[in-house]
This record gives structure tokens, sequence and C-alpha cells, in this order.
């Protein structure tokens, strides 16, 4: 992960509260050009541990994010074809 904002350091504990709902980018090279692309809409971020009986492992952020060719243009989820894609 690279930090583009801010001045703290982001330490391996950072809580990523409030972070669902927000974009997932990756960089993408299409006809030469190199940019970035939509890839999903988060849905969790990493749990830093601060609760003992949640499922944590130090160093280890994962994102959960729903991919996204299941989201509509409206923003919604297209249950329709999740279901259809995951039986």
């Amino acid at each position: 992960m690279v930090q583009r904002l801010g001045d703290g350091e982001l330490t391996d504990d950072y809580d990523f509260g409030g972070i669902s709902g927000g974009p997932l980018v990756v960089a993408a090279q299409k006809a030469g050009k190199l940019g970035w692309m939509a890839a999903g809409i988060i849905t969790s971020g990493p749990n830093p541990g601060s609760d003992p009986s949640q499922d944590s492992i130090s160093g280890l952020d994962l994102f959960q994010a729903t991919p996204i060719q299941f989201v509509k243009e409206n923003g919604y989820l297209d249950t329709e074809r999740w279901h259809n894609a995951n039986p």
C-alpha cells in the first residue's frame, strides 16, 4: 500500500473504518496507454485486530470487494446476475 494523503505514518493496525462503498481501482494498460480502471466496490476493509473476538492476522491487510460486473449503473448490486454466477 502507498499512502497518498496525510502526513502521518500508516501503521499496521490502522483503522480503515468507513471505507465500505469506496471504489476499488486497478492500474490497467489498454492500447498502449496506462490508466486506472474500476474493478469493484469495497465492502469491508481490514480488521486492525483491536477486538480479540474478530479474526485478524497481524501485517495482513485484506479488503473485500464486489466485482464491478455485479454493480449496476445506479450503484446497486445486480442480485439476479450475482445469484446466477454463484449458485
